[in-house]
């Protein structure tokens, strides 16, 4: 451009002239043996204006946002993808995160104390768009939360050493190859896992508490999760679905019970009596909106006398788990299901212990009239 000086040498520059910076990432580029930035790989030529700039950062979101933008994208697509293939194992909720914050630190080149609360920010997000995908609700949002950091945390640790290495070579780092190689890696590992994978075992869970009552008052006071009055804690209430009514007896072998939720229902169907000591059920039914993560099996009611006035009761909750990695799920799954059982075990405690100042009356034959 006619009346603008030459483009000058690192050497000849006056002092008060801004250095040359690298017009992707900011990098200082005076003194360099080769015309190539070391820090994203862009080319440049001091004698060329057009490939380098000389105006401080000030805009330090272009060193990061980019960056974080590319992995939430990459996170939710691939999340929405794998699910709609079916798969809902290691793949999804392990092999996901840890590319999208791969992705997020191969970009990343702010301060390196910035990278916690962009890591939060991804998992936040992916967590997010899971529920609004309606691949997980409140419970399991919660749960992948957890699930999410660690992977994402690490992926983000191995995206930040690749940027290191690849700047030590000639490659030129490109903003969607990493992209693709990631997305064809997860779907490799997704048929992988469908052709190898494992069917987990049914898993069980088994609650006990001590009720002050004789033994034929304890299994007198028998009651489903749906037909306990007290309010439930607050896990239950935010994070599964809500009964609103039951119908049907369960008062001999053979009984079905339909207990209704908000999000549909579940059949219960009484396999085994022996009173007072032994109530069986099966599910044969189940429809409230966990159908992709687990399959509820059955359950029972177990009592064993201590003295005349003290009973154990155990309940017991058994299911067959749809979600993995097993080591992620299975803690939350269990949580769940115990806090669950302390619900309807405390329901049982208040109608059957006379005296209790929160015991409800107990009313006459109950457990004739399920």
């Amino acid at each position: 451009m006619s009346g603008l000086p030459p483009i000058q040498p690192d050497a000849l520059l006056p002092r008060d002239i801004a250095p040359a910076r690298c017009l992707d990432c900011y990098y200082v580029l005076e003194g360099l043996e080769e015309p190539r930035c070391p820090e994203c790989g862009r080319s440049f030529d001091l004698y060329d204006a057009s490939t380098f700039t000389r105006k401080p950062p000030y805009v330090w979101w272009k060193l990061w946002l980019p960056g974080l933008i590319q992995a939430m994208i990459f996170g939710v697509v691939s999340m929405a993808i794998l699910a709609l293939l079916g798969q809902w194992g290691w793949a999804l909720w392990v092999g996901v995160p840890l590319a999208a914050g791969c992705l997020l630190g191969y970009r990343f080149s702010a301060a390196w104390i910035l990278m916690p609360a962009l890591a939060i920010t991804l998992v936040a997000t992916m967590v997010l768009s899971a529920m609004l995908l309606n691949l997980a609700g409140t419970f399991c949002g919660l749960i992948l939360s957890g699930i999410f950091l660690g992977p994402i945390c690490g992926g983000a640790v191995a995206g930040l050493i690749l940027r290191l290495v690849l700047k030590a070579s000639r490659y030129e780092q490109s903003a969607y190859l990493p992209s693709l190689i990631l997305f064809a890696l997860l779907l490799f590992g997704a048929v992988i896992e469908d052709r190898f994978g494992t069917i987990p075992p049914r898993e069980s869970v088994s609650t006990t508490r001590i009720i002050h009552a004789p033994i034929d008052t304890a299994w007198d006071s028998i009651m489903f999760y749906e037909d306990v009055t007290h309010d439930p804690p607050w896990i239950l209430r935010i994070g599964l679905a809500h009964p609103i009514r039951t119908y049907g007896s369960s008062a001999s072998v053979g009984d079905e019970k339909v207990c209704i939720y908000n999000k549909g229902r579940i059949t219960k169907g009484i396999a085994e009596i022996e009173a007072p000591r032994l109530l069986a059920f099966t599910i044969t039914e189940q429809s409230i909106g966990y159908e992709r993560d687990v399959h509820l099996t059955g359950g029972s009611f177990r009592f064993e006398a201590i003295d005349e006035q003290s009973t154990r009761v155990t309940l017991i909750t058994e299911y067959e788990p749809l979600l993995g990695p097993r080591f992620a799920w299975r803690w939350g799954e269990h949580y769940a299901v115990r806090t669950l059982h302390e619900h309807v075990l405390e329901g049982m405690a208040r109608e059957a212990e006379p005296g209790r100042p929160d015991s409800v009356t107990v009313r006459p034959a109950r457990w004739e009239g399920r």
